[in-house]
This record gives C-alpha cells, sequence and structure tokens, in this order.
C-alpha cells in the first residue's frame, strides 16, 4: 500500500523488538507499524504530560482547576500501565473532541464499529 507518510528505519535491541512484538499481538494490529506508531504517540503524551507535571510541582506559575488538579492526582495514583490506557484515552479523545484537528490516525475509527 503506497502512503506519503515518511518513512525511516531504526536498529532495536533484540529485548526491545520482543516487547514491541508482544504488545501488537496483545493489542491487535495488523501491523507492526502500528503498533510502534501507537507506542510513540504514548511515549509523546506520557513525555508531554511529565513536563507539565514538572512544571506544576516547580513553578506557581501555572494554576490548575479543581478538575485539573483532581485527574492530577488520579494519574499519579496509577500504575504504569493505568497510566498507559489513560494516556491512549486521553490521545484519542483529544483528536476525536478537539474542534479544529487536522490529525488522523489509526486509532480515529476504533469506536466507529
Amino acid at each position: 500500500m503506497a502512503t506519503d507518510k515518511p518513512r525511516f528505519s531504526i536498529t532495536l535491541e533484540p529485548e526491545t523488538l520482543e516487547q514491541i512484538l508482544a504488545y501488537k499481538k496483545s493489542n491487535h494490529f495488523s501491523t507492526q507499524s502500528k503498533a510502534i506508531q501507537q507506542l510513540i504517540e504514548i511515549g509523546i503524551c506520557d513525555v508531554k504530560s511529565d513536563k507539565l507535571s514538572q512544571s506544576v510541582s516547580s513553578s506557581n506559575s501555572v494554576s490548575l482547576s479543581s478538575d485539573e488538579a483532581e485527574l492530577l492526582d488520579a494519574y499519579r495514583e496509577l500504575s504504569d500501565q493505568g497510566k498507559q490506557y489513560l494516556l491512549q484515552t486521553a490521545d484519542l479523545a483529544r483528536r476525536v473532541y478537539m474542534k479544529k484537528s487536522n490529525y488522523s490516525s489509526d486509532m480515529d475509527n476504533v469506536y466507529d464499529a
């Protein structure tokens, strides 16, 4: 299948590839590329979340509403697996419910079935 998406190659440790393949299988992805794309998106969301958390804890310039503070506290109480699930769900919600978004992904049609 032809695509206009940019391509690149990476070198992985065998253990990392095994983890990716296990993730692909457990999440029923049809291709390795789709699994890797989602893992990258999760990682990016996690990095952004960590930066927000650090910013909130190290600076008084960020003020959170009570709902935002409650969500942050709930996030911090989750296990790593719970955080990963929540970030995936938040990313999907952000893409589906944002007013102006040109971004689309294979996740966009997850709940259409």
